[in-house]
């Protein structure tokens, strides 16, 4: 049996689950990376010789490059010689979320914190794109991306990550107000707190709330808590 263990946003891991042994829980946002790589496994499991052209000429576009997506392609590369394209617009290549800190903290650089180095695409046969996607027809098979330009696709993965929850509050797309999940999250972090900055204030005491008040502490920015709970990262 095939179970995801993600028991931080910074892993993810596709195994073989020996028989008696527990499945480990699924998390919910990697369900449908899953299930659509199960699917693929299926496809692309060891075949006759007559078959691996046909393999060969199959076409898999991964829209997303993080973790999730990016697992997605090193395990699709082992299944089978396809070709496999990534798309992101937040980047060209991989990087680690959890590092986005030390990137504003100043202990990294933005090279640093991409696990692999730029040759391992070549080397692996991962195509990238950095482009923003558009729309997707489903019935003919092709990604739209910006500027018209269109790709076509045998099996597409969809890792699009997550966003910050909003709850319709008054201000709460105002300049200034955000999360922090995306390399563009971090820029416009720079901007917003580069000088002038009396007070920030986080909602959420989860871990992304504690990086966010440890980096702005960095700065010597005073931060208020917002908690529901009784005390922060009271899920752990």
């Amino acid at each position: 049996m095939y179970c995801v263990r993600q028991p931080s946003k910074a892993f993810f891991a596709l195994k073989m689950s020996p028989p008696g042994r527990s499945m480990p829980i699924l998390g919910r946002k990697n369900a449908r990376i899953l299930a659509h790589l199960l699917r693929l496994a299926e496809i692309l499991a060891p075949k006759p010789p007559s078959a691996h052209l046909v393999f060969k000429k199959m076409k898999v576009i991964i829209i997303g490059n993080g973790i999730a997506g990016t697992t997605a392609a090193r395990t699709l590369r082992k299944l089978c010689d396809c070709k496999i394209t990534i798309i992101s617009a937040e980047s060209r290549h991989f990087f680690s979320r959890t590092a986005l800190m030390y990137v504003y903290m100043g202990h990294m650089k933005w090279e640093n914190i991409k696990p692999y180095e730029d040759w391992f695409w070549v080397k692996n046969r991962i195509g990238l794109v950095h482009d923003r996607v558009e729309s997707i027809d489903f019935e003919q098979k092709k990604v739209h991306l910006t500027g018209s330009k269109s790709m076509d696709y045998d099996h597409l993965v969809l890792a699009l990550g997550s966003k910050p929850n909003k709850y319709g509050w008054p201000g709460q797309d105002l300049p200034g107000v955000q999360g922090l999940y995306h390399k563009q999250d971090l820029e416009s972090m720079e901007v917003a707190t580069r000088q002038g900055i009396r007070r920030a204030v986080i909602v959420g005491g989860g871990l992304i709330g504690v990086e966010m008040a440890e980096m702005l502490i960095s700065r010597r920015i005073p931060v208020t808590f917002l908690v529901r709970e009784n005390e922060f990262w009271a899920n752990i």
